[in-house]
């Protein structure tokens, strides 16, 4: 998947002597991390262990949910179901699935392994501008915290510490953490 910023957009918004080369690698590993982190742009696929009634998503649901769930008995064998929509309900502008008694597969409880696949809501802009300060700060990083020449001294961010940072703008309110109980 191509990253969320071209080369050409991001030398509107970083001023480097930096090689095309070496400014798309920044990209490239700035888009990488965020995709690690927090998933895909815009698909989304959570799979975890539960036996409760609600899901916490890692992030929104906006559309094109399917559910599977799997059941294991006794004997270990495992039972892939995929849900219908009458056997759960969407709450909390998608930060919460609610298993339901009724419905086509009812159920109490969440199966012990459930998979959620679906289009989040979209937080695109926030993930470009988080992309173009990962990018900023890279590329003032100089790799050492204090330098000095004569009697000119500088001090640097704490690049690590401020990567973090810039990264937690896109926690979601139900966290980056999947599946709970």
């Amino acid at each position: 998947m191509a990253a969320l910023i071209t080369l050409a957009e991001m030398r509107k918004h970083v001023e480097t002597d930096l090689e095309d080369t070496a400014m798309q690698r920044l990209i490239d590993d700035a888009d990488a991390t965020i995709v690690k982190q927090f998933g895909e742009h815009t698909s989304q696929v959570d799979d975890g262990l539960t036996g409760e009634r609600r899901l916490f998503p890692s992030r929104p649901i906006d559309a094109d949910l399917i559910v599977t769930e799997t059941i294991i008995d006794g004997s270990g064998f495992e039972q892939d179901t995929v849900l219908s929509a009458t056997d759960y309900k969407i709450l909390n502008g998608g930060r919460v699935l609610k298993r339901q008694i009724e419905g086509d597969n009812p159920r109490q409880f969440w199966g012990q392994r459930v998979k959620l696949s679906y289009t989040p809501e979209s937080d695109i802009v926030r993930r470009a501008r988080v992309t173009v300060d990962l990018v900023k700060l890279a590329v003032a990083n100089s790799g050492t915290r204090r330098e000095e020449v004569g009697d000119f001294e500088t001090w640097s961010l704490d690049y690590e510490k401020e990567r973090t940072s810039i990264l937690s703008r896109l926690h979601t309110s139900a966290g980056a953490g999947g599946l709970m109980a």
